[in-house]
């Protein structure tokens, strides 16, 4: 629920900057920063590909390269600010793990047959009958 979403994310995002600001001022814009702006990418585009287009099976590969690539992150900024950055992103790390866990059952409940699960095609009914109630009061 967004009651619980926004709090989460809002405090996982200011984690992630904390430790992010805390690596660039001990070492510049650096190999770790890099690789977090491009992890942070990854993480934004994550919602989209599962809500929007309905593509599980691809939301869950970007989940798990997600949590490869911030195990990487946190040995990165444990060396380069030590160790109070890496731990300000192990509740995010946490929280990766979660919704790599519910995303692979809402893998497992959605089975896919050519590319099509089962929650893209309510969606897609979804739209269709939006559309063709518009069509009927026209």
């Amino acid at each position: 629920p967004d009651r619980v979403f926004a709090p989460v994310w809002t405090s996982l995002y200011a984690m992630m900057g904390l430790a992010t600001a805390r690596v660039a001022a001990a070492s510049g814009v650096s190999s770790p920063v890099v690789h977090f702006l491009a992890h942070l990418c990854v993480n934004l585009l994550w919602a989209p590909i599962f809500f929007g287009l309905q593509r599980l099976r691809l939301a869950l590969l970007m989940n798990v390269a997600l949590i490869a690539s911030l195990s990487v992150l946190l040995g990165q900024y444990g060396i380069a600010a030590a160790s109070p950055s890496a731990l300000l992103l192990c509740p995010y790390m946490g929280w990766l793990l979660f919704a790599t866990a519910l995303n692979f059952a809402i893998c497992r409940l959605n089975p896919t047959a050519r590319g099509y699960n089962n929650a893209r095609w309510q969606a897609d009914l979804a739209k269709l009958q939006k559309r063709a109630a518009s069509i009927a009061a026209a």
